[in-house]
């Protein structure tokens, strides 16, 4: 088992790494355009490094195509 691929993202580092605002995130998440986080209990939640990895590379397929 590939321990770094279960690695647990904050909101804090999701923002970062997708330039996204906490808001434009939850929103998102509704929209189902953009991974749910895993709820850890109480206020606790965090995204799989692994669905954050594929969301960017999946829009990086899809702007690949509309060049």
């Amino acid at each position: 088992m590939d321990i770094s691929r279960l690695q647990l993202l904050s909101w804090r580092q999701v923002t970062e790494i997708t330039n996204l605002s906490k808001r434009t995130i939850q929103r998102r998440i509704k929209e189902k355009k953009f991974p749910s986080p895993l709820d850890l209990g109480g206020n606790c939640r965090g995204w799989r490094v692994k669905d954050i990895e594929n969301w960017i590379n999946k829009l990086q397929k899809v702007s690949l195509e509309g060049v």
